[in-house]
């Protein structure tokens, strides 16, 4: 049968989503001839490490920072002509080609140098192969004349030669025998330091050094190592390339000891610390270093920057038991873990000889397989070492482009291989490429078909590019693991637009890690194939796998990678177990990430195929799913390895059977699938130009566009209601200002009154302020209530039109602005305007405007009109952008400024053919009010009949008629001044934050919010939009919260916070485990310095989730130590045993004192019986407080009195009462060395019959309440993290953070008493006798106690989190009464009240308020030494918190912080848990202002005669310089009566000395007594507070803000905030669980008094009695 060869392939493709579909019948299939759309695969267009995920956005050649070369950087071609005439290498003829194309790679090899490539042009045809070729060069290019062999291409054919094809075999036949194909050597050589001078030298090399195997090339050095150059010469020629490449073979060198070793003094030789784990900290311990200690005795490599390393470590007998693996033959010494570094720098310090790498490690360095006191393997007295080798030379940018590789074979048709899984030639089992000690290399363009094994493998390879590659057919599938895509110990390297036919598997094996499979096309399976392998992406994958894909499918030489046969049929994904894949490697890996792909298969024969459930559904419910492999999901990213299982237990045995249980439902684990995605990549930005899956509707998101165009921020407006100037805008932060609005006549005549062109003047003022800024009129305003008869009537009058543009340009230029805005008008009456009229009006006023811009604001239903898609080509051309204002007056209650009714509008423009980044999103910074055509109306979508209500700072009649500025709804939110009344019920929010307020008549308020325009404006750049532009900026409130809202993290130009965070790899443990305060500090540093305009809540945002991701490394720190060998031996035994001891000493002494009768049948041994139960019980009650029914009869060895041991018998009993007497207890210490509580052999008595404990019930086990600790930690991470991002206020922010750095300190302290104890665990193991039993039982105790407090540190109200410290207190109850080492009992362990609350969940704020001073009370002194640390560090952001980001009044709360100055005692304020202050964003500035004031003020600030001066001058002086404008209070009496704007200099002094003449009416902040003065408290009452709360410090934190509540309700009429029903917020603060669930939206109080209360609450919440 002739061979088939497929017909034309592209160079480059992406499959449609038709070819994806005609793989469904499972035959051999033709290429598509499809073009594949560009798509940047570069660093530009990568999306940046998202939180909690591995970060892949430095994958393939060269890290993504420069796309693959083209011609620009080739140097030298050596042209077909060339070849063919000095290397006979002729296409076509006959001839083997293999030397020629050999010797001309070899003479080229050394050609290229970095940036400039040799490219070898072959030519079209056919060329012969016969043998290897090593590609063994750097910056080379193999380039063919195109893949297509029917069209001109290039087809390599290669047949191996006699000395190629194996020779032995496994005894089955079925496929090549690694050791059987050996070459052994003996040989003499000349030693001068031998007797005689001869070493005789023997030796033995298998073929298992050739791994893979052999292929038609190998990319990777050919290099031989010194020690193997003669026996590579005496070896046959069928075994000399066993020894090519081994210059990179770790047992190369020939020192006296094999390999290049880890440093063996140490059981660990470099931590886990993988950066790519960016919010969550890595695997299994957070101790993270890109260090590494070698052994510098036994070698002498010369180290430096820039050597390449392989670092590997074997696996140990713990790993194959923790996988359960039951095969006890499969527990091997193999490196497993293995991973490719470039050192950073080499140097020594007091551990030893390091080298710090380019990146962290992905694993533990354990020295050895034996390492950690694990049991050797294999029955082999040496371990297996770690090696840590040098790489030497490299092969790094070599490409193989555009060619054809296949491998005929006589007597063997591809019909037969088709579905055939077994080995049809093995001896012919040859690979197409290889690529191995590779780097920054590419296959790109290529088509195999019909290879021997493996189309491409890699075996050591680090930023390799695979892509738009067509491979198809493998003579052998089978025995041996054949046929694959085979990604084997590749690291960070991209698989890109590949099509797979006719292959066994598309593999990530042995320790693959941190590389990116997208947008290949397979009828294969993606097989995690084991060994380690992890933190991988699989997304945008085409897998569609027919029932014939089967082990089954076999006619001979049939299964796996281990040989042994399989049963079932696989499925779209494979995850190896440990139990089963360990046989050829080890169990699957962590954390390997399926995202977005098309996944069918048919489960049975003659059935169609199926979704791949539970990982894909093509109605597209799943397709934002994020599915974590090899994961936990305590939390929504997880943060630890966990091996997939059923019942959540015991380890998988088979994933076969299982490919389609619920692994990430209860009780199944190993599958994380609560995180969720919007994008249409995880990895890539834009895939808007691709074709294929990414464009199928159940696979496509978004695009990920954020950064991508610099955003425009475009403001319009003028305001009534409160004192407002142009001066007050913030120009820095916009783009464009827009004045509104100009009158258009009906002659097109465009004009401003002499009130509005002031006004302007007032506007352009500001351009000085930044140069950059663009000031427009706008001519519109319909919706709003602006006579459009102008626009209607110019619409069909050509003269008008170009009137209009001609007296738009004098305007303009008459007023030294920068262009026009223009509005379409919808409908007035029967006069409508089409799309091609206002075009044509809009080309008109471009026209006239010449030089001058011109931007439209375009309504929705703009976007509806026909014939629009005939004229966005000339808009686009005429505007510099087009306003989206979906805001506009809507029909239904449906806000018409959702995210979905956005998207909808913007699609509409994207099929009219307007790009999105010419469009801007518009933001409304009013509120609409609707009246309902059925009031209370609440089916679905309800119809509106207009609007009846107007804000009271609207004119009757004037424009804005039915809105409400936010500066008058947002006082009406969040309790500040009125401008209106508004009688509500509820208060809701839909999925976009924008609030519903739903009046007492049935009717609503729709207003956006900050968060809302947080949102949208981060949704702007989520829709590739060109920005946001605001209607209008005088609407806004008097801090500006809206224009803020958009810079916010998550906003327009910063991701969230989280993913801000997650760019730092915080790493905040050392490489012994404990707290790195300078990783702390830097953290905090950065954020200040790069991320100003963040706000209060953005930077508290940061310094949480930073935080929580330093508590989640202490929590994985602690998940260690419950695995840790010694102490599952030891499942700490030894603190029972001791404190069994001590426990019962205190029970025999109380024995001695009771009425009980003993027996003493001998000298040595007392037998005690008990005679009276109840009067013992209750003594032993009364006297120890243990229940005497609990006890068990046991035995205990007590001293003798006298000094020569004779035994002294108890006195019997004599006295008044219960018949006890008082003499001294009978047992005492020895008072010897050694156990205290065992008398020494010689000197003792058994009490035989004494009441005892049962040590395994009576102690609360350590390991448990840690593990409590650790759940908590993982649903308060959670927990807090929700909540941080739920409508946060800077004082809830600071709550949750002062929480979170206790949690850390505490965790920090648990670290270190479990390592004391291990310690003493480890002498005791060792028998030696310098173990302190005190210590290791105080560790202990410690323990117990810091793991209970950081308990109660979490966001209480959770039933899981107050169960768990209702156990950690009742197990503390039960341990202390044992305990005589610490004096902790009294404090907490009887402290019935503490678990009383914690079993009422905490449910008030009073009873939170109760459990947080009980936790302070016993804070031991290093936890707070480190909380005081870690918040002394807050103090730097608190600085820049105050004296720039807020600027001049900014938020009045930072001068009410100020009065809580009056609650310090002299001296007090750096004595406070932790110097914290750190609680709010208000609090923040008390102790920066009290070092500016006068000692008379510190006593009470609240005094006006106290407080008149304590700024002093320092304040502002780096963020502000003199001529710079500053926004200051008007005040009258000390009382605010407006805001003016001046200059800074006008405030200062100009030599930088006091404030000027005018400093009480130029004051840029509000002095303490001037806020309190607008309360109305009189000075007795005022002196009053301050003498009760320096009296009463320790009880005052709720008493003081009931008293400023009352206050309030004093001064307002009403209390702050009431409570609102079913689906708004609960009481403010009293329902905590409701604010976990992110069911309760905490409002930013901007009212002085509501923050003043926030502020006294927060403050006084940290202050220890």
């Amino acid at each position: 049968m002739p061979r088939r060869r497929p017909s034309s392939l592209p160079r480059s493709l992406i499959l449609a989503g038709a070819v994806a579909l005609s793989a469904l019948s499972g035959g051999l299939l033709s290429p598509p001839s499809v073009l594949a759309a560009t798509v940047d695969l570069t660093q530009h267009n990568r999306r940046p490490p998202i939180g909690g995920l591995p970060d892949w956005s430095k994958v393939g050649y060269e890290r993504g920072e420069k796309p693959l070369p083209d011609d620009s950087q080739v140097k030298t071609v050596v042209s077909p002509d060339v070849l063919a005439s000095k290397y006979g290498v002729i296409p076509n003829d006959g001839q083997d080609d293999t030397s020629g194309l050999e010797r001309a790679i070899n003479d080229f090899s050394n050609t290229g140098r970095d940036g400039t490539f040799v490219v070898i042009q072959l030519p079209a045809g056919t060329l012969n192969l016969r043998y290897t070729i090593y590609l063994d060069a750097n910056y080379l290019i193999l380039r063919g004349a195109g893949n297509d062999p029917n069209n001109g291409g290039t087809v390599l054919e290669f047949r191996p030669d006699e000395n190629t094809r194996y020779d032995v075999l496994e005894p089955k036949g079925d496929r090549w025998s690694e050791e059987g194909m050996y070459t052994a050597w003996a040989y003499d050589e000349p030693d001068g330091t031998l007797v005689g001078g001869i070493r005789h030298v023997t030796g033995n090399a298998t073929s298992g050094w050739l791994w893979p195997g052999r292929s038609v090339f190998r990319v990777g050095s050919k290099r031989v190592a010194n020690k193997f150059g003669v026996p590579r010469d005496l070896a046959p020629d069928n075994r000399k390339d066993i020894f090519f490449g081994t210059v990179n073979y770790h047992w190369r060198n020939d020192t006296k000891v094999k390999g290049f070793m880890a440093d063996q003094t140490k059981d660990i030789a470099g931590f886990l610390g993988y950066d790519a784990l960016i919010t969550l900290p890595p695997l299994m311990t957070p101790r993270s270093t890109n260090k590494v200690y070698y052994d510098a005795v036994n070698g002498s490599y010369p180290w430096r920057a820039g050597v390449n390393v392989w670092i590997a470590v074997p696996a140990r007998y713990y790993d194959y038991a923790g996988w359960n693996v039951q095969e006890k033959s499969y527990f091997r010494n193999e490196y497993m873990y293995q991973d490719w570094f470039i050192v950073e720098s080499a140097g020594t310090d007091e551990e030893g000889s390091f080298l710090l790498l380019d990146h962290n490690l992905r694993f533990n360095v354990y020295s050895s397989s034996t390492s950690g006191g694990a049991p050797a393997m294999e029955d082999k007295a040496i371990p297996a070492k770690a090696s840590v080798m040098p790489i030497e030379f490299p092969v790094t940018h070599v490409g193989i482009e555009d060619l054809y590789i296949t491998q005929p074979m006589d007597g063997l048709t591809p019909a037969d291989a088709e579905h055939n899984y077994g080995n049809m030639d093995p001896a012919s089992a040859m690979h197409g490429i290889v690529l191995r000690y590779a780097q920054n290399c590419w296959i790109r363009n290529i088509r195999t078909f019909m290879t021997g094994s493996h189309p491409i493998a890699t075996e050591s390879a680090k930023w390799i590019q695979v892509q738009d590659n067509y491979f198809e057919g493998s003579w052998n599938k089978g025995a041996g693991g054949n046929g694959y895509v085979r990604g084997s110990r590749v690291w960070d390297s991209l698989y890109y637009n590949n099509t797979l036919r006719n292959l066994r598997h598309f593999t990530f094996q042995w320790c693959a890690m941190g590389n990116v499979a997208i947008m290949n096309n397979m009828t294969n399976d993606f097989n995690l194939h084991g060994g380690w392998e992890g933190f991988n992406l699989v997304e945008l994958n085409i897998i569609t796998v027919p029932y014939s894909h089967r082990p089954g499918s076999c006619r001979s030489n049939c299964g796996g990678e281990g040989g042994s046969s399989e049963d079932g049929t696989w499925a779209p994904i494979y995850w190896s177990t440990g139990n089963k894949a360990s046989k050829w490697s080890g169990a699957s890996g962590p954390q390997n990430v399926f995202y977005r792909n098309y996944m069918l298969k048919k489960f049975a024969p003659n059935t169609g195929q199926v979704d791949y459930l539970p990982y894909f559904d093509r109605g597209g419910s799943l397709s934002d799913t994020i599915w974590q492999f090899g994961w936990d999901r305590g939390s929504a990213k997880g943060s630890r390895y966990e091996h997939l299982s059923v019942d959540g237990s015991t380890p998988l045995p088979d994933w076969a059977t299982h490919e389609r249980d619920h692994f990430h439902e209860d009780p199944a684990v190993g599958v994380n699938g609560r995180s969720h995605d919007r994008y249409t990549s995880l990895f890539l930005g834009d895939l808007s130009n691709a074709t294929g899956v990414p464009t199928f509707s159940s696979i496509a998101g978004y695009a990920y566009c954020r950064g991508k165009t610099p955003p425009k921020v475009v403001g319009a407006g003028s305001r009534e209601c409160l004192p407002w100037s142009p001066s007050a805008i913030d120009v820095q932060k916009y783009t464009h200002i827009i004045y509104a609005y100009a009158t258009l006549a009906s002659d097109g005549t465009v004009s401003l009154t002499a009130d509005q062109r002031s006004q302007m003047d007032d506007l352009i003022q500001q351009k000085l302020r930044n140069q950059h800024l663009k000031v427009y009129i706008a001519v519109g305003g319909w919706g709003l209530g602006m006579d459009a008869s102008g626009l209607l009537a110019i619409a069909t009058n050509n003269g008008a039109r170009t009137k209009f543009g001609t007296t738009a340009r004098s305007l303009v230029a008459s007023l030294a602005a920068d262009g026009i805005d223009l509005e379409w008008s919808p409908c007035a009456g029967s006069k409508c305007i089409s799309a091609t009229q206002f075009a044509t009006i809009a080309l008109a006023l471009k026209a006239g405007l010449k030089d001058f811009d011109l931007s439209l604001s375009t309504p929705n239903d703009f976007w509806s009109l026909s014939g629009l898609n005939t004229v966005t080509t000339n808009l686009t051309a005429a505007t510099e952008f087009i306003s989206l204002i979906t805001h506009q007056a809507p029909l239904t209650d449906n806000n018409p400024n959702s995210q979905v009714n956005i998207l909808a509008t913007l699609e509409k423009a994207q099929r009219a053919g307007m790009e999105p980044n010419h469009v801007l999103m518009g933001l409304p910074f009013y509120a609409r009010s609707l009246d309902l055509k059925v009031p209370f109306c609440d089916d679905g979508i309800c119809d509106t009949t207009g609007s009846t209500r107007t804000s009271s700072c609207v004119s009757k009649g004037s424009l804005g008629q039915g809105t409400f500025p936010y500066y008058a709804m947002g006082s009406i939110l969040d309790g500040g001044e009125h401008f209106d009344t508004l009688d509500y019920q509820t208060i809701s929010s839909d999925d976009d934050d924008t609030e519903y307020m739903q009046l007492v008549d049935g009717n609503i308020i729709l207003t956006d919010t900050v968060w809302s325009v947080t949102k949208k404006s981060g949704t702007s750049q989520d829709f590739c939009m060109g920005g946001v532009s605001v209607f209008s900026i005088d609407q806004d409130d008097q801090i500006t919260s809206l224009a803020g809202a958009i810079f916010a993290p998550g906003g327009l130009t910063l991701p969230p916070a989280t993913d801000i965070v997650a760019g730092f790899h915080l790493q905040g443990l050392d490489s012994d485990g404990f707290l790195r305060e300078e990783s702390w500090s830097s953290f905090l540093g950065t954020v200040t310095s790069q991320y100003n305009d963040a706000g209060a809540v953005g930077i508290y945002q940061m310094l949480l989730f930073g935080a929580l991701e330093i508590q989640t490394q202490i929590a994985n720190r602690l998940r260690v130590f419950l695995t840790d060998t010694e102490l599952q031996q030891d499942s700490f035994d030894l603190y029972k045993r001791w404190e069994a001891k001590a426990t019962n000493y205190q029970i025999a002494n109380v024995t001695g004192l009771a009425s009980e009768d003993p027996d003493w049948s001998y000298c040595d041994t007392v037998t005690w019986t008990l005679k009276d139960h109840d009067a013992f019980k209750t003594f032993l009650n009364n006297s120890l407080g243990l229940d005497l029914d609990t006890l068990i009869t046991g035995s205990f060895y007590v001293d003798r009195f006298t000094e020569d041991c004779v035994h002294s018998p108890p006195q019997p009993p004599h006295g008044p009462g219960d018949g006890r007497q008082s003499a001294p207890p009978p047992a005492k210490r020895a008072g010897i060395p050694g156990d205290p509580y065992d008398p020494p052999d010689n000197c003792r008595t058994l009490w035989d019959g004494i009441r005892v404990i049962d040590p395994d019930k009576y102690f609360a086990s350590p390991k448990d309440i840690i593990n409590n600790f650790v759940t908590a930690s993982d649903i308060a991470v959670q927990a807090y993290t929700v909540s941080a991002q739920t409508y946060p206020s800077p004082f809830d922010l600071a709550l949750m953070l002062q929480d979170v750095l206790t949690t850390i300190s505490l965790g920090n302290q648990t670290v270190a008493n479990i390592l004391a104890y291990k310690d003493e665990v480890h002498k005791d193991q060792q028998l030696q006798e310098a173990f302190d039993q005190a210590h290791a039982r105080e560790s202990v105790a410690r323990i117990i106690v810091d793991v209970l407090l950081a308990v109660l540190t979490f966001i209480p109200g959770v039933g899981e989190v107050a169960d768990l410290a209702i156990g950690g207190l009742d197990a503390w109850s039960l341990f202390s009464k044992g305990l005589d080492v610490i004096s902790l009992a009294g404090t907490l362990g009887r402290n019935g009240e503490l678990a009383n609350l914690a079993r009422s969940g905490f449910a008030t704020l009073e009873q939170l308020f109760v459990a947080s001073r009980r936790v302070e009370t016993v804070l031991t002194k290093e936890t707070r030494a480190t909380r005081g640390a870690l918040g002394a560090r807050v103090d730097g952001v608190t600085d820049h918190l105050l004296e720039c980001s807020f600027g001049d009044i900014g938020e009045l709360v930072l001068d009410g912080a100020g009065l809580a100055a009056s609650l310090l005692p002299p001296g007090r304020k750096r004595e406070l848990p932790g110097s914290s202050f750190i609680d709010t964003a208000a609090a923040l500035s008390a102790p920066r202002l009290m070092k500016r004031m006068p000692p008379k003020a510190q006593k009470c600030m609240f005094l006006d005669k106290n407080a008149g001066n304590f700024k002093g001058t320092a304040y502002q002086t780096r963020c502000k310089t003199l001529n710079q404008d500053v926004t200051i209070l008007e005040l009258s009496d000390k009382r605010p009566t407006g805001k003016k704007t001046v200059k800074y200099s006008d405030c200062r002094a100009l030599d930088g000395g006091d404030f000027g003449d005018d400093a009480c009416t130029c004051d840029h902040l509000v002095e303490a007594s001037e806020a309190v003065l607008w309360t109305g408290i009189s000075d007795d009452k005022l002196q009053g507070l301050c003498d009760f709360f320096t009296a009463n410090l320790p009880t005052a934190r709720l008493d003081f803000a009931g008293i400023l509540n009352g206050a309030f309700t004093e001064v307002v009429g009403t209390p702050p905030r009431t409570s609102v029903q079913n689906k708004d917020r609960p009481p403010e603060r009293q329902n905590l669980k409701a604010l976990l669930d992110g069911n309760y939206k905490l409002g930013t109080f901007k009212s002085k008094l509501i923050d003043s209360a926030s502020i006294f609450q927060g403050l006084l919440f940290n202050i220890a009695p």
